[in-house]
Parts: C-alpha cells; structure tokens; sequence
C-alpha cells in the first residue's frame, strides 16, 4: 500500500476492509469482491487464491451513525440525516460511502435514474422505482432499495 490504510485498488481509503491470507494485504471490501469476481478468486496482489468465503458469506453489521461518510451532502437539512440501503443476498447492505454521497446527491437534484460502478459492475439506480440492477443483467434481476 502506497500510504497506510489505503486500497491498492481504488487507490482510495479502504472502506469496510478486508484482509487476504494470501499476502496479509488490505483492500475494501468491495473492491476485492469485484476482483475475485472477475479473477475466479485470484488475489490481485500476489495472484495466490482466495477463498471465496470471505466474500460469498460476508454480513454488514448495519450500525449507520458508526460509518463516516467522507463529505456530507450539502442539499439535506442539518437535522435529517439520510442513509441508501440495498437488499442483498445476506440481507440489507448501506452502500459504499462514496457511492451513497453521489447517490444522495443526484436524488436531491430530482434525477430518475443514475448508475454507479459497485464491485466492478455497473448498476441501474431507479428512485422512482426504488430498484437497483446491474446493467448487463437487466432489470430481471432487480434489487429493492430503501
């Protein structure tokens, strides 16, 4: 890692991280999740393997006022604090901060429908619809959000 505590992959402060056996080296967790997905579990440091349950059966204790978001939205009022959700596989996840402060940010400006890349894939975001799907599946695989 160029600095302490960053993701070699994004480059950016590791997010909910998470460390390989492989080489004991630290990515976010969704970053690594994108790699193993692409790579068939291959860590993208070392190349050595990954076991895939780190991230197959991985669980977000959702406590929201214990994540920090790295810039508070400046559209919403001092008093109202805001968090997306996404239903996953294993329940409810809060996305990724960054994702959720440009999430919030196009929803307060009325838009419909954004996209955001998550693990390597691009994802349909509807505020109308109040889904989320990846867009090379297409909207039969839709995910609820609140």
């Amino acid at each position: 890692m160029s600095e302490e505590g960053d993701c070699p992959i994004c480059h950016l402060k590791a997010l909910m991280p998470i460390q390989v056996q492989c080489c004991r080296q630290s990515f976010c967790f969704l970053c690594l999740k994108g790699c193993c997905l692409l790579s068939n579990f291959k860590c993208p440091m070392c190349r050595g393997v990954i076991d895939p349950v780190i991230i197959n059966r991985a669980t977000q204790e959702i406590n929201p006022l214990a994540i920090i978001d790295p810039e508070p939205v400046s559209n919403t009022s001092d008093s109202e604090v805001h968090f997306w959700l996404y239903e996953g596989s294993n329940g409810w996840w809060r996305y990724e901060p960054r994702v959720e402060q440009y999430m919030e940010s196009c929803y307060c400006s009325d838009s419909e429908v954004v996209e955001v890349s998550i693990c390597g894939y691009v994802y349909v975001v509807n505020f109308g619809s109040m889904i989320q799907y990846r867009k090379d599946l297409g909207i039969r695989k839709k995910r609820a959000m609140k």
